[in-house]
């Protein structure tokens, strides 16, 4: 009986709403403004994302700044952790970037500052916990559904996990989208105030924000209305 307090209560909405926030480091956010071309008198739009994306093999990166529409070519600002070639070999956070130095201010192998390192150490350790905190609660939602199905099994009755499946779909569907939507506001925002680090900030807590907002919002939006509340 124990064990299954714990349960009900790590797989609390609650709970459950901070997991979905995890996903903010899974999904792309597109910047919402332009930022200074490569070539003078032009604009270019760019794009966030705390995945690879730049193609770069062995890429010790934590978040990319991605110049959109440019196809499998990877252009733009990443923040490296590694030797750095214009430090003499030395192991350090800098920036990388191929034709974005006129959009975010950044010299390429530029090291960068204590702020932003540790900033930058800060989202390293987070990004794994995030995504293996939205793993279990993936798992922890389905587990739930899937008792709810064997208990309908058994009486005949499918309302209970018709419920619990609304409420599961509702609230990842909010998550996702409560996430692109606030990562997005986040990294324009932090544009405004800091390009570059400024803009990984913003989105990575607007996304997180927003997924916990969203999944919380959408589960209890599918309780409603299927009459559960």
């Amino acid at each position: 009986m124990l064990l299954q307090q714990l349960f009900e209560r790590q797989r609390s909405q609650p709970v459950q709403s901070a997991r979905a926030g995890g996903m903010f480091q899974d999904l792309q956010y597109p910047i919402l403004h332009e930022r200074p071309g490569s070539q003078p008198g032009t604009t270019e739009k760019f794009n966030l994302s705390f995945r690879d994306k730049s193609g770069f093999n062995g890429s010790s990166s934590e978040a990319f700044l991605n110049k959109a529409g440019n196809g499998s070519k990877w252009n733009g600002l990443r923040l490296d952790h590694g030797p750095n070639a214009k430090s003499n070999g030395q192991t350090n956070w800098h920036w990388n970037q191929k034709g974005a130095k006129n959009a975010f201010g950044r010299a390429d192998h530029a090291v960068a500052s204590p702020m932003t390192a540790k900033a930058a150490s800060a989202l390293k350790a987070v990004k794994p916990a995030a995504r293996g905190a939205m793993i279990v609660g993936a798992g922890m939602d389905a587990f739930s559904i899937g008792k709810e199905a064997n208990q309908s099994m058994q009486t005949g009755e499918w309302d209970n996990t018709i419920n619990r499946t609304a409420h599961v779909a509702g609230g990842w569907a909010g998550a996702y989208a409560g996430a692109k939507g606030l990562g997005a506001l986040g990294a324009g925002l932090g544009s405004l105030v800091a390009p570059g680090i400024g803009t990984m900030i913003g989105g990575a807590l607007g996304g997180f924000v927003g997924g916990m907002a969203g999944y919380m919002g959408g589960s209890s939006l599918a309780d409603w209305a299927t009459g559960n509340l």
